[in-house]
C-alpha cells in the first residue's frame, strides 16, 4: 500500500465519521425547534429546486441519496403532513409526480431559519473562511466524480 493510498483511507475515516458526527450535532441543535426532520428538509429541498417545484418520484429517488424505500417513507410523511402533494403524470399513467404545496415551503423556510444556525454553530469554529472554499470545492469534486451532478447542483443551487 502506497503513502497516497494510506492518506486515502485516513480521509474515507475523518470523512465518515466527521459526517455522522455532524449530522448528529445539527440535529440536536434544531431538535424539537423544526416542522422537517432533516431527511424530510432534505427531499423537500430537492423538490423546491426542482424545475416547477415538482420532480417524479423515481426522479427524486435518483437525485437524493435515500433508497427508493426511504423516499417512499419520507415522502409518505411529508403528503400526510401537506408539505406535499400527488399528482399524476399525464405522459405516463403509472407513474406520478411529487408537488411542493405552500405548507411545503412554509416547513422549508422555518426550519432553515433553524437549520442554518446550527450549521453555521458547529461548523464555524472547524473552518476559516479560505478553508471552507476549499473543502467545498474537493467535496464537489467527489460528488461530481461519482456521478451523481444532478444531487449537487440541486443542493447547492448551481
Amino acid at each position: 500500500m502506497t503513502a497516497k493510498d494510506e492518506e486515502i483511507l485516513g480521509v474515507w475515516s475523518e470523512l465518515f465519521v466527521g459526517h455522522a458526527l455532524s449530522v448528529r450535532a445539527v440535529e440536536e441543535q434544531i431538535a424539537g425547534k423544526t416542522p422537517l426532520s432533516l431527511d424530510e428538509y432534505d427531499a423537500l429541498l430537492c423538490i423546491s429546486r426542482s424545475a416547477g417545484q415538482r420532480i417524479r418520484f423515481s426522479a427524486l429517488a435518483a437525485a437524493t441519496i435515500y433508497t427508493k424505500s426511504g423516499i417512499t417513507r419520507i415522502m409518505k410523511r411529508l403528503e400526510t403532513a401537506g408539505y406535499v402533494k400527488r399528482e399524476e403524470c399525464p405522459e405516463d399513467k403509472r407513474g406520478s409526480f411529487a408537488v411542493l404545496t405552500d405548507a411545503g415551503k412554509q416547513a422549508l423556510k422555518e426550519t432553515w431559519r433553524w437549520y442554518s444556525a446550527a450549521i453555521i454553530k458547529v461548523f464555524t469554529p472547524c473552518f476559516s473562511f479560505a478553508e471552507a472554499q476549499e473543502l467545498r470545492m474537493l467535496l464537489g469534486r467527489l460528488v461530481e466524480r461519482l456521478g451523481k451532478p444532478e444531487l449537487f447542483q440541486i443542493r447547492v443551487g448551481r
